[in-house]
């Protein structure tokens, strides 16, 4: 008997032998430790195409997810990167995962994920809530299955994407909820089916955490603040944060909170801080806002350039970042070569990074590239003011009316 399957479309089933008896696991693990418990607001089909759209928002998405679906083996669509790790490509396959090129057109993952839907199986993509969430609009339509929201409340709190290896122990809700049935979305356009997923998705943790009362026990609560926190909202100095443990402040003025077990910012006496980590990134939001509409709009970093040599990224040379008002680009030596990449914002819909540290940049004429900037808490003020320009460089969407 073969150890993997595919399906006819060319597709690789998750194998049952590994992927079953780990979900169940998981789910023994997050119910001891996190009390997770999962609502199905909706009866999710057992058999038939189903396309599960659910926000990113933790490290353990993946295992928070396939646990909410208990009967249905999920294909995972997930950054190619994953698959150029030692080691972890033969597992990805074996669970069926579909590489995807992050924040740039990939025609070959469309094609995979459309077959595998219209071979009757269940697809899970974690968008990464910019403008590319439009494209889910017509991928649901074409596909014809069960469109499915999934939330996982707690799950930013238990690992965020930027706190490293440090974890949280709390409470953990899942809750599914059908979107459209197959039937449904021929009286739907494009675009009100793509309104109603990213609406679906779009909740907000902390007033999740206020609604329940959910605590979380750990000792580095705070840990990775300091490189989402960039701007200081007591003295406006950058980069300047600091954190250790659940303590987090600002080296230029001794502005000073502690996240507490409601995962909220409390500031010490005579402190300025935002209550959520959300709230500030906002305010940094709006504040990228009115520097990129100065005519004169430039950043720049010296950072080092890492090319991929079949099978990890390595160090080739360094340069200078820059990015104005039309584009992103790069320019130094990389292999011993004067190199140039660049890429306008109207064809760049985000960059993969890990705050603190890098930027993975797609260029249409090299594929994607890593770049560690010198200082690295930058990375998180540039991702904002980049996603930012790329709205702006978009055409105004045209509104479609229901079918």
């Amino acid at each position: 008997m073969a150890i993997v399957e595919k399906t006819a479309g060319g597709v690789r089933e998750p194998a049952p032998w590994l992927y079953d008896p780990a979900r169940a696991v998981v789910r023994v693990l997050l119910r001891r430790f996190c009390g997770y418990r999962c609502t199905e607001r909706d009866a999710i089909p057992e058999t038939g195409p189903l396309f599960v759209v659910c926000a990113h928002e933790g490290m353990m998405d993946y295992l928070l997810s396939a646990s909410a679906f208990p009967r249905r083996r999920l294909h995972y669509v997930c950054t190619q990167h994953f698959f150029r790790k030692p080691g972890l490509s033969p597992l990805l396959r074996l669970l069926g995962v579909i590489p995807k090129i992050q924040f740039a057109p990939d025609a070959r993952c469309m094609s995979a994920m459309l077959r595998t839907l219209r071979n009757g199986g269940a697809i899970c993509i974690s968008p990464a809530g910019q403008t590319s969430m439009w494209s889910i609009g017509r991928l649901a339509k074409k596909s014809g299955a069960t469109v499915v929201a999934a939330r996982l409340n707690g799950s930013f709190f238990l690992r965020s994407r930027f706190c490293g290896t440090a974890l949280n122990r709390g409470r953990i809700d899942a809750e599914t909820e059908v979107l459209f049935r197959p039937e449904e979305l021929k009286e739907h356009s494009e675009a009100a089916i793509a309104e109603r997923i990213i609406a679906a998705i779009d909740y907000d943790v902390y007033a999740w955490q206020e609604r329940t009362g959910a605590s979380f026990r750990g000792k580095h609560r705070a840990k990775g603040y300091e490189t989402i926190a960039c701007i200081c909202p007591k003295c406006g100095a950058r980069y300047s944060y600091a954190s250790k443990g659940d303590r987090l402040w600002c080296n230029a003025c001794g502005n000073t909170g502690t996240v507490g077990a409601d995962m909220h910012i409390h500031p010490e006496e005579g402190s300025v801080m935002p209550t959520t980590l959300r709230d500030w990134y906002r305010a940094q939001t709006e504040v990228m806002r009115e520097a990129i509409a100065q005519p004169d709009f430039l950043l720049t970093a010296p950072s080092v350039v890492m090319l991929y040599d079949g099978r990890r990224y390595v160090p080739a040379g360094h340069g200078t970042l820059r990015m104005d008002r039309e584009a992103i680009s790069w320019e130094g030596e990389a292999n011993g070569e004067r190199r140039m990449f660049s890429i306008r914002h109207m064809r760049l819909l985000s960059m993969a990074c890990d705050p603190g540290e890098r930027l993975d940049i797609y260029f249409e004429e090299v594929g994607t590239v890593r770049f560690e900037p010198d200082e690295g808490k930058i990375v998180t003020l540039w991702k904002i003011a980049q996603e930012l320009l790329h709205q702006q460089a978009l055409p105004a969407p045209k509104k479609e009316e229901n079918a």
